[in-house]
């Protein structure tokens, strides 16, 4: 799916039409057009998609590199 032009593309749109009937969440490793692989979690949730990069990374996870911060305490 992944290797034929717009694989990528129909995958988003397929889970994008599945999530009008329920929620649905991916991960994915890989280039997505850049140097680097980064890994991408997606929320698919009533036709809305919301993808979130969260690392840099080997394709087969030698290394993962995360971007994501750690939440701001709560409270005083």
């Amino acid at each position: 799916m992944f290797g034929s032009p717009g694989g990528r593309e129909r995958l988003v749109d397929t889970l994008t039409e599945l999530s009008q009937h329920r929620p649905l969440h991916e991960i994915s490793i890989g280039h997505f057009g850049q140097d680097t692989p980064r890994m991408i979690m997606a929320s698919h949730d009533g036709g809305v998609s919301r993808p979130d990069i969260v690392a840099h990374c080997d394709v087969y996870g030698t290394w993962l590199d995360w971007l994501a911060t750690e939440p701001a305490p709560t409270g005083a």
